[in-house]
């Protein structure tokens, strides 16, 4: 079935590059730029209206960081003006909050919005690997969409040359097994791997083994299987605890 508890809990962290030198100051922007809808105890950020928390670690600027975007703001297009603005960081927010539902994935993308309204410059998905602007971040965040979530939480397709495995990355993060092809182009992968995330995330279906997919009535057929050695096993944030389909082509489309 589609629906599932993980093996174990999911996370979802996002990395935060701020400008402000002293988390002092970023505590009082926070309030002063959200309506008091949120505030800092400690080491959670909290929802004063929903009283959701989630963890928040502040740390020193971290050489790396401009690199990292680059490679995670691909899909996004990051441009390298905007990059010179991430590597001119002063301190970094790491925000952490459990994951495995619509609900708990938006409250958590709010949760950003809040310290990007107030000198955040942008977002970049540890448990995802995807990178955005803060303007790109706030405006999808805001929004309560389930296909903003699945832009902002889900990289669609990481392509492997050497192997032709195509897959996605991120579905944890909105309560769903992420989905692998074997031996397909990148260009046939892609579409059928947006279509499927898309379908089952807004349409909730209840899918079993064994049964198939296709993008048409007359377009080739997949077989669901429970892919035993996902790509991701073992890779920390990264790994999806619903576990992965793979869709494998049936012969003749029989």
């Amino acid at each position: 079935m589609e629906k599932e508890i993980p093996k174990e809990e999911n996370e979802i962290v996002l990395c935060i590059p701020i400008t402000f030198e002293t988390r002092e100051e970023l505590f009082a922007e926070v309030i002063k730029n959200n309506l008091k809808d949120y505030l800092f105890a400690g080491m959670v950020l909290m929802n004063t209206q929903t009283n959701e928390h989630f963890g928040c670690e502040i740390c020193k600027r971290d050489p790396r960081m401009k690199k990292a975007f680059e490679l995670s703001g691909k899909v996004n297009h990051l441009s390298a003006s905007y990059l010179e603005e991430i590597d001119a960081h002063n301190l970094v927010v790491y925000l952490s909050g459990k994951s495995g539902n619509f609900e708990q994935a938006h409250a958590i993308a709010k949760a950003a919005g809040a310290i990007l309204n107030s000198g955040g410059i942008g977002v970049k998905v540890e448990s995802a690997g995807k990178a955005f602007t803060a303007k790109k971040w706030y405006s999808l965040s805001r929004e309560f969409d389930k296909m903003n979530l699945y832009e902002l939480f889900v990289v669609e397709t990481i392509y492997d040359e050497e192997t032709m495995l195509t897959y996605s990355c991120g579905m944890h993060n909105i309560g769903h097994k992420d989905v692998a092809i074997q031996g397909e182009s990148f260009t046939d992968a892609y579409p059928l791997i947006r279509m499927f995330n898309v379908f089952r995330f807004v349409d909730e279906p209840i899918l079993n083994e064994n049964e198939t997919f296709s993008l048409s009535m007359d377009a080739d057929r997949y077989r669901l299987s429970n892919m035993e050695n996902p790509p991701t096993k073992g890779e920390g944030l990264f790994e999806n605890q619903f576990g992965f389909w793979e869709l494998i082509k049936l012969e003749n489309n029989s």
